[in-house]
């Protein structure tokens, strides 16, 4: 599924019967669907924490001369949102940084980062495309149609979607199994 089938999808929620050329400028809804989906991409995939966009990373860092932060690293292209800084892969949070969007200045050689990443329309999921298929929709359907009771209508729809969204891609997480030993063992 491309970008262009996923703003088709929002649209035919709204009425629109047969797809638009996504490139014609004279069209109100092409325009209107083109300025609000990049950011509407944006804020659906940072909305909770996905299976198909979450990523870990090692980051090594290079000295600097800061006077604050002995070391820089730079932030991985392709991060969209930073969900979490530690200092060893246990989960230890790191305090102590500065993030100014392109890199991390910390006092420490090695930083592990959970973030969530930008990932092609391509690779998303069904579940999430129905739900962000509902979420554009309920966005432009005022500008739109100035139908309120449609409206309504599809934001109960993009609730419902994304916590059914939410549900599968929960489900499809791997069990964490928790270490166990003799003296785990005595407490129960």
């Amino acid at each position: 599924m491309i970008a262009d089938d996923i703003k088709y999808l929002a649209l035919a929620e709204l009425g629109y019967e047969k797809e638009p050329d996504f490139d014609d400028d004279g069209d109100n809804a092409v325009n209107a669907v083109n300025l609000q989906y990049e950011h509407l991409y944006d804020l659906a995939l940072t909305s909770f924490e996905w299976n198909f966009c979450s990523a870990f990373d090692v980051l090594d860092g290079v000295p600097t001369d800061n006077k604050r932060y002995a070391y820089k690293f730079e932030l991985p292209e392709d991060l969209l949102f930073l969900r979490g800084q530690y200092t060893d892969d246990c989960g230890s949070y790191l305090y102590d940084y500065y993030n100014d969007g392109k890199y991390i200045y910390a006092n420490v050689p090695t930083v592990y980062i959970r973030f969530t990443k930008k990932v092609n329309e391509e690779l998303l999921p069904p579940y999430f495309v129905e739900y962000f298929k509902y979420k554009i929709a309920a966005k432009l359907c005022q500008t739109l149609t100035g139908d309120t009771d449609l409206l309504k209508l599809l934001i109960s729809q993009e609730e419902i979607t994304f916590a059914s969204a939410k549900n599968a891609d929960i489900n499809q997480r791997p069990v964490a199994f928790l270490p166990t030993s003799e003296f785990i063992k005595v407490r129960f």
